[in-house]
């Protein structure tokens, strides 16, 4: 039986919303057999995705997920222009290294306004779409994942907008 557990996170301004869900599967009707599937966080038209398994802490790969989202945004403005893999890791690692303790001591509900903020500015740049995570519950996996999958959706829309009516991306 698949259930969904989610809340909404409503921010001052009116036009802001996300919504959290936590979908898993349950084989009885006793909570200890809980398994964790997915966890979505949506803010707008953007779905960020990862995947959990079983005896997985749920806590852990969220916060991993939010400090993820949070640092995306700072690290695409200082990202280097090198296409190899080997630089994109080492200043990947550097960048985190630097801002990962401050992140990690922050409250879940601070965390999850700064990564509605970093999804919004996302979001001024494409329509909209799914990001899919691999799973990971360590900072560098998911944006190395988070990194990949924009860029590709980036691609995806450049391609496609040149001979369709898609949104334009707003300034």
């Amino acid at each position: 039986m698949k259930k969904f557990v989610s809340t909404l996170y409503w921010n001052t301004d009116r036009c802001t919303s996300a919504r959290t869900s936590i979908s898993y599967f349950t084989s009885t009707l006793q909570k200890r057999s809980k398994s964790c599937h997915k966890l979505y966080v949506r803010v707008g038209r953007l779905v960020v995705s990862t995947i959990l398994f079983r005896g997985v802490s749920v806590l852990r790969t969220y916060r991993a997920m939010l400090i993820a989202l949070c640092l995306f945004p700072d690290y695409l403005r200082v990202m280097p222009s090198s296409r190899s893999r080997v630089i994109l890791t080492f200043s990947l690692k550097g960048f985190i290294a630097v801002r990962k303790k401050k992140y990690m001591k922050m409250p879940l509900i601070r965390l999850q306004e700064l990564a509605v903020f970093s999804m919004e500015k996302m979001l001024s740049s494409i329509p909209g779409g799914h990001l899919r995570l691999s799973f990971s519950q360590d900072v560098e996996s998911l944006m190395i994942s988070l990194i990949v999958s924009y860029t590709s959706l980036i691609q995806y829309y450049a391609s496609v907008n040149k001979n369709s009516n898609l949104p334009r991306c707003r300034t």
